[in-house]
């Protein structure tokens, strides 16, 4: 599959999978090495955290190396990665010092084929908002972000 399918397989995923109620994005990018990957992002909100580039509240994001066609977590800048932020539990001694908990959003390498590739950032998008909503209640950032809208609570 040229890379370009690849980018239109995953996007048309998301959409089936996030409507157009979650921002994301899926883009080829080239390293400086030549090597070719396709990176996919999905947050609840375009708005930049402290107006930092690609910092975006409870980013996720992927990516698969086209030259062997591995699906990882990718986390650039600090943000990204398979992970969402909640408001730590004080009564948890392990977390009563934190100034936020990460939670991870389950995922499981796939086969490295296309079609596995884009079935597993399907699954990762249910996960995505599966951990969104068992997290509710403590999520970050709800002054930048409508989770009823997004999670359709209302």
């Amino acid at each position: 599959m040229e890379i370009n399918e690849l980018v239109d397989a995953i996007s048309a995923k998301l959409t089936e999978k996030l409507g157009d109620r979650f921002p994301h994005a899926v883009y080829e990018r080239t390293s400086c090495l030549g090597g070719k990957s396709v990176c996919v992002w999905i947050a609840c909100s375009t708005h930049e955290i402290n107006r930092v580039q690609d910092q975006r509240p409870q980013m996720v994001s992927l990516m698969v190396n086209m030259k062997d066609m591995e699906l990882r977590p990718q986390v650039f800048g600090g943000n990204g990665g398979q992970c969402i932020y909640r408001q730590p539990n004080m009564e948890d001694p392990k977390e009563r010092y934190l100034a936020m908990k990460s939670v991870k959003v389950p995922f499981r390498k796939p086969k490295n084929s296309p079609e596995a590739v884009v079935d597993c950032i399907g699954k990762f998008a249910d996960n995505y908002i599966k951990t969104l909503n068992d997290n509710y209640d403590a999520l970050r950032y709800k002054d930048i972000v409508d989770y009823d809208m997004l999670l359709q609570r209302k």
